[in-house]
């Protein structure tokens, strides 16, 4: 089964579909963000224990999800991820949450904003807005940090590395000296 098939089921499994508490919403969508950089961390280094006592704190994870990245994840991934961690400190020290409502639709509109997909549009209550809007989160996330082109749009790729490194062939092999790698 493939990485991004796994997190999938990871998350219908976990996502308290049909519960109308916002808290439990917010506390188990960020806590499946959260697993899913922590193991992509993981996936990343040669020895993961010391990740874990690390203690790092979700921020310091995302950062550090950021920096592993070949190709970093679109801006609205992580604009939504910071809103909806605030979302889940909200709720971790408060019963209440000042502006939390005005906060939640923030989040809800960044994920609305760069996303046309009908999962948000077909929902009227708020806690199944909000349970799709994390599910847009998680699974973008998901794709972008495991992803690997196959097929023709690998190809392409390789083809336009190709290319360049042809370009460089022919301009030595003319006598013409070939410009430095950009850093």
């Amino acid at each position: 089964m493939k990485q991004m098939d796994k997190d999938f089921d990871k998350f219908m499994v976990h996502m308290p579909w049909g519960i109308k508490d916002e808290s439990l919403i917010v506390l188990k969508g960020h806590l499946l963000v959260e697993d899913l950089m922590r193991e992509y961390c993981f996936s990343k280094v040669n020895n993961g224990r010391y990740l874990e006592y690390s203690k790092m704190s979700f921020n310091q994870i995302a950062y550090l999800v950021r920096a592993l990245q070949e190709k970093d994840a679109p801006s609205w991934i992580w604009g939504a991820i910071k809103k909806l961690n605030w979302l889940r400190n909200a709720f971790a020290h408060n019963l209440s949450p000042e502006n939390y409502e005005k906060k939640r639709n923030e989040f809800i509109a960044v994920v609305k904003s760069e996303n046309s997909i009908d999962i948000l549009e077909n929902r009227t209550e708020m806690h199944e807005i909000l349970s799709a809007a994390i599910f847009v989160v998680f699974t973008a996330l998901s794709a972008n940090l495991h992803f690997k082109p196959k097929g023709l749009l690998e190809l392409a790729m390789l083809l336009e590395k190709g290319d360049e490194s042809s370009n460089k062939q022919r301009n030595s092999d003319s006598g013409a000296i070939a410009p430095p790698p950009v850093r």
